[in-house]
């Protein structure tokens, strides 16, 4: 998958992810009632009206009550019985004519009341006018709640950093995090790969902080903060509503509760006023005849009308002077509340900036945190790969690499497609120009004389050429100054049945040149590998001395050849002679690359144990090496990957001790490179059992097992996907 895709895949999950978190907070919210509010304001303003009047009418009921009960200074309360009077004597206290003055008093009262009514009307039309005054100022702090997005009051407001923000930012961080493994895939690789049987420990390692990271994002919110949380996010439209119902519930209950004491204070007045009027009618007299009883009657309802005609317009001046008064509370309020709300937009102004300037730079963090590393880390690849391409291969000198000048450049076209070759001026080493800029590796071969590394690699080489790759990898050969030398000895070791003359020390050779091809699922990584055949005299130089020497000891990875058939005193070389060759190289390793000697080298060593078809014959072991080879010979047709190479790695590690006595080789490669090394055994010939131990190679069959399986594993250990 290339770059961009991966950067797309990221922005979809990161839209998706919030879409999905912006879905459910919705859902968790309770809905605003927007519609409701007019509503309920209306609702709420006729029980205030309601109430005030009922309050009203309570408090005249006291007050009647309070001056029924009170008895007049000096006076004695009435508590004789009725006495009878003769007729002169009703005639003279009442005067059924004169009842005129009771109408003319209620007429008066009318008018009183009628006045007072509308002084009581326009009172309420005040206390209405402040009232919606009030509501609209409710209306207007809710909306301005929702549009500063905090409560007023001074309450804080939403964080600046909400969870979107955060869920948004580590999403794109991780999401640079893994563009970033993808850009150095085959480092993460070579580090992993470094720790042989400890993959899984880093690897724990490298994620377990991103799952703390994602775990802590995703952690449920606190049941307590949850409809607080909800609240803030719709803004105050929500709150008012709740707030304008609750206060109409208890409007409404306070309504009905006075009520209900008002209805109790009439009916105890209303029977101690007929009591007092009786009375007071017939001045404590008893109407013993229809006349009188008639004349005390009408006495009775003329008070009655007089009394309620007063009662109301007492109630109708209450009813003004509370309207008046609330309508004067309310506006002082409104005062108050329109300055503190003027206060708290100019103060929000500023809070609202500086959210959104702490979003704006915690964003521009979340994007630095996700750019900047891939950024710099791209910077410093190419930064390495032009230093890289500056350097000749074989020579490592810069800026010696110049396009050879021939007849055909007259005749070049710069819009055509062509690379052309280029030549270091020092050393003659030859390379295209598509190839200048890819990574290199550079392998030498390590050992003592005659332990088969210029075999190997005249087999490598052949098998190569011919396309026998064991593995979904390509890996070709790129020509080189050597194809013509090893094409000859091809010829003459598989069709002529001949020998190979040992390698003769003629300077520094010039590589095999290969390209590789690697079948990585995120992206083909390509290299170009250069195998250097030393010849075994190389370890008689030092590094102080021969520039040759400390070239090959700046390699990336090295073959290091131990031939089990010198181990004894009979032999061409003896087994001190391979023990001086690996203890020298550690040595010199240690010193050219300034590392201490008690720290193991961090470069891939690849152990070939070569010569196994005469091990029955030439070595320690013997007829016992038999069951050896034959454990070899039926892996030889399995498929290539990394459980055979560490199969045929721990056979050939069982067996060390007994192939070469008296040196502990595993130690001694574990205390210079750590675990970066594998046993590969080999045989440039073959292991048929019928040819173990025949030396004469006109009488073999050249069937070369082992061959490629360490330059794989050394592209393996630096981050390739060589293997199926």
């Amino acid at each position: 998958m290339k770059r961009s895709q991966w950067l797309g895949v990221i922005t979809v999950i990161m839209l998706a992810w919030n879409a999905l978190a912006a879905a459910t907070d919705a859902q968790d919210l309770p809905a605003p009632q927007r519609g409701g509010i007019p509503e309920l304001q209306e609702q709420i303003s006729d029980l205030e009206l309601k109430l005030l009047r009922s309050e009203a009418e309570a408090d005249e009921l006291k007050e009647e009550e309070r001056l029924l009960k009170a008895t007049p200074e000096g006076a004695e309360p009435i508590d004789s019985p009725p006495v009878k009077a003769p007729e002169v004597v009703w005639e003279k206290l009442f005067d059924v004519a004169g009842s005129d003055d009771s109408e003319e008093v209620l007429k008066q009262l009318e008018l009183a009341k009628n006045h007072m009514k509308k002084y009581r009307d326009a009172s309420i039309n005040v206390w209405k006018w402040a009232n919606e005054q009030s509501l609209e100022l409710q209306r207007a702090r809710a909306r301005t709640e929702d549009d500063i997005g905090r409560q007023a009051g001074g309450k804080e407001g939403a964080s600046a950093l909400t969870a979107e923000l955060i869920g948004g930012g580590v999403l794109a961080v991780l999401g640079g995090l893994v563009l970033l493994g993808h850009e150095i895939r085959d480092r993460l690789r070579w580090r992993l790969r470094a720790v042989g049987s400890r993959p899984s420990l880093l690897l724990v390692g490298l994620i377990l902080p991103f799952a703390v990271v994602c775990a802590a994002g995703s952690a449920p919110v606190n049941d307590a903060a949850g409809p607080k949380s909800a609240v803030d996010a719709t803004g105050g439209t929500v709150d008012l509503a709740k707030e304008l119902a609750r206060k109409r519930d208890k409007l409404r209950q306070r309504f009905e509760d006075e009520q209900q004491v008002t209805a109790a204070a009439r009916r105890r007045l209303t029977s101690d006023f007929e009591n007092v009027r009786h009375q007071r009618a017939a001045h404590s007299m008893e109407p013993d005849t229809p006349k009188f009883k008639r004349i005390v009657e009408q006495a009775e309802a003329s008070e009655a009308k007089i009394q309620e005609s007063f009662q109301e317009l007492r109630v109708a001046a209450r009813v003004a002077a509370r309207a008046l008064n609330d309508a004067e509370l309310t506006k002082k309020k409104l005062t108050n509340e329109v300055s503190a709300l003027n206060g708290f937009v100019l103060g929000s102004k500023g809070k609202a900036n500086s959210v959104s300037l702490i979003r704006l730079v915690t964003c521009g963090l979340f994007i630095l945190a996700a750019v900047v590393p891939i950024s710099l880390v791209r910077r410093g690849r190419r930064r390495e790969r032009h230093e890289q391409a500056r350097k000749c291969p074989r020579c490592l000198n810069k800026d010696t690499l110049d396009f050879i000048t021939s007849s055909s450049d007259a005749e070049f076209d710069e819009g055509q497609t062509m690379f052309r070759l280029k030549v270091c001026n020092a050393c003659q080493y030859e390379i295209r120009e598509n190839y200048v800029d890819q990574n290199r590796l550079c392998f030498p071969t390590v050992g003592i004389r005659a332990t088969g590394k210029t075999h190997w690699l005249l087999m490598l080489y052949d098998q190569i050429k011919n396309s026998n790759i064991p593995v979904a990898s390509t890996i070709k050969k790129i020509p080189s100054r050597e194809d013509a030398r090893f094409d000859e000895l091809v010829q003459r070791l598989l069709y002529a049945g001949g020998r190979l003359d040992p390698t003769v020390w003629g300077g520094f050779p010039y590589p095999l040149t290969f390209h590789v091809h690697d079948s990585d699922r995120l992206g083909p990584n390509k290299s170009m590998v250069n195998v250097f055949d030393y010849s075994g005299e190389m370890r008689n130089f030092d590094i102080d001395t021969n520039e040759f020497r400390r070239r090959a000891l700046l390699c990336e990875g090295f073959t290091l050849f131990l031939d089990p058939t010198q181990v004894s005193a009979g032999s061409i070389s003896a087994i001190e002679s391979q023990i001086e060759c690996l203890t020298k190289f550690a040595e010199e390793m240690h010193a050219i690359r300034g590392i201490a000697t008690e720290k193991p080298i961090d470069l891939p060593i690849a152990v070939c144990i070569s010569k196994i078809d005469l091990l029955v014959t030439k070595s320690p072991l013997g007829t016992q090496a038999i069951p050896l080879v034959t454990a070899l010979r039926e892996t030889m047709t399995r498929k290539v990957d990394l459980s055979l190479i560490h199969e045929r790695s721990q056979l050939c590690a069982r067996v060390m001790p007994q192939l070469f006595p008296g040196w502990n080789v595993e130690r001694s490669l574990g205390e210079n490179f750590g675990g970066r090394y594998m046993f590969f055994p080999m045989s440039a010939v073959g292991l048929e059992e019928a040819e173990l131990g025949v030396e004469d190679l006109s009488q073999r069959m050249i069937a070369p097992c082992g061959m490629i399986e360490p330059l794989l594993w050394l592209l393996h250990m630096h981050g390739y996907c060589v293997f199926h």
